[in-house]
């Protein structure tokens, strides 16, 4: 802008100069600047379509070269718009973009060369080639290119919502959210509003930098130095972070830690108790064992002491009731 208003004044009858400084309007505007953003972002994309429409206008042009030749004849000038293969293309490029039909609507309503009623060949080709000129290059083609710009602006818009949105709903300084603050104000706090404008008043920031660079570096003391330093080396660990005077510090190690030890003595308490667990069912079951050996135990000493009764019996029984027996046995 700067250097047309430089030329402007130098070349006092170049107006042109000065019109181009009518485009700071987009320096002043976040819309106007996304707009050109929407273009400017998918500069290859745009650059790669643009590239597919020209072959496909070629191949449109080499085909109407040696097809339809004689309707691309202008009367009024009394020349062929297709005398040669680069004027084809040209006019390809220039008449078939500009109208809303395409080349079609060109031969037909311009050069007055309607498809031929009484040749139903020639009639078919003209349709299909106007009818795929129309649908190709300026539906398709010129629909993508438009898509590729509207979704671009619309994901820049969105992104401008968000980040409106983020700076609305937390502080920018320490990145705490809003909710945290009017919680803390039903307790007694000031609330979000008082905090961003007295406490972490981004401003502030900006003036307190600005002071520093003003200073004379042998004055620092040494929070200033400190600070001095991480603005060198761009770095903004000197910034708050999830931290604020209206906000109780919260120890996130000492929260980690006791978050660990209460995990661990979780642990060790379900030890704890799956070993009594296991101990009494040990017991029972030593128990049972016990009783059962013990029933055994019973029953061979009563086997026992009937083998011996019946040992006795049979030893008090006379010899001749015994022969008998063997004899009654034989």
């Amino acid at each position: 802008m700067s250097m047309c208003a430089v030329f402007g004044l130098v070349y006092i009858d170049t107006p042109i100069a000065y019109a181009v400084q009518l485009f700071i309007v987009i320096e002043m505007s976040p819309t106007l600047q996304n707009v050109v953003r929407a273009v400017t972002i998918p500069s290859a994309q745009l650059l790669m379509s643009a590239l597919l429409g020209l072959i496909i206008i070629y191949v449109f042009s080499l085909v109407g070269f040696y097809t339809f030749h004689s309707d691309m004849m202008n009367t009024g000038q009394n020349i062929n718009e297709c005398n040669t293969m680069l004027n084809c293309v040209r006019s390809y490029i220039r008449n078939g973009m500009l109208y809303g039909g395409g080349i079609g609507d060109f031969m037909s309503g311009e050069l007055g060369h309607d498809a031929p009623l009484d040749q139903d060949d020639k009639y078919v080709y003209r349709l299909i080639f106007d009818m795929a000129f129309f649908i190709i290059v300026i539906v398709l083609l010129m629909n993508i290119v438009f898509g590729i710009i509207i979704d671009t602006f619309g994901s820049l818009r969105e992104s401008e919502n968000e980040r409106h949105e983020l700076m609305q709903s937390r502080c920018f300084i320490c990145g705490l959210s809003k909710d945290l603050f009017e919680d803390m104000r039903q307790s007694g706090g000031r609330g979000f509003s008082s905090h961003w404008k007295e406490e972490h008043n981004y401003w502030n920031y900006i003036f307190f930098i600005i002071y520093l660079e003003k200073k004379d570096t042998s004055e620092y003391n040494g929070a200033e130095s400190y600070i001095a330093d991480c603005v060198k080396n761009e770095d903004i660990g000197w910034i708050p972070d999830g931290i604020a005077l209206a906000i109780p510090r919260v120890d996130e190690e000492k929260m980690r830690e006791e978050r660990m030890e209460a995990m661990f003595r979780q642990l060790e308490f379900n030890s704890l108790n799956s070993s009594e667990d296991i101990n009494s069912e040990l017991a029972k079951m030593n128990k049972g064992i016990t009783k059962q050996i013990e029933g055994l135990r019973r029953k061979v000493t009563k086997l026992k002491s009937d083998q011996k009764r019946l040992m006795r019996t049979v030893e008090d029984l006379p010899s001749g009731n015994k022969k008998g027996k063997n004899g009654a046995n034989e």
